[in-house]
């Protein structure tokens, strides 16, 4: 009976912890410790919240919500901000389409042809360096180079994101 009236303190955060944890498996013996000091200080600092900066009249952040926020705020995303949603970001896409496959007939011709014609068909010239390309984004429909000496799709989306905040 003792226990159960002065528990709180390491059970509360033992049960914090199990609720939202980052705790992945890993080979690596201090990435693990890692990954336990920081649910330990994010459950800590939850603990804190709660305790010192609420006033009687706000009703609390849950769990979930003040871990949200803490990592937007550690991740630096501006609080309020819009992110857009996972299916409307800007992602390289691929110009090239091939003719679907022509009846079973041409059989062993048709992969030596869809080979050679993917890299070639439905090429557009590059709206930053005028060069052509295969890639484009598919949110803006704008032919972008996507090599590794030349990647004008990153910098012509951090373009746009430097205009878009001012």
């Amino acid at each position: 009976m003792d226990y159960n009236k002065h528990m709180g303190g390491v059970d509360l955060s033992d049960q914090l912890l199990q609720y939202y944890s980052v705790r992945k498996r890993s080979n690596r013996w201090y990435r693990t410790l890692l990954y336990h000091f920081s649910d330990i200080a994010a459950t800590n600092s939850y603990i804190l919240y709660k305790e010192l900066f609420l006033s009687p009249q706000t009703a609390p952040m849950s769990h979930g919500q003040f871990l949200e926020e803490l990592s937007a705020e550690l991740c630096g995303v501006p609080k309020g901000s819009d992110v857009p949603p996972r299916g409307t970001q800007c992602l390289p896409e691929s110009l090239a389409s091939v003719d679907e496959e022509p009846e079973a007939e041409a059989g062993v011709e048709w992969e030596i042809r869809r080979s050679a014609d993917t890299a070639t068909k439905g090429r557009r010239y590059c709206v930053l360096c005028k060069k052509r390309t295969i890639w484009k984004c598919a949110q803006c429909e704008v032919a972008l180079c996507l090599v590794a000496h030349r990647n004008c799709f990153s910098q012509w989306h951090s373009g746009r994101e430097s205009q878009a905040d001012t």
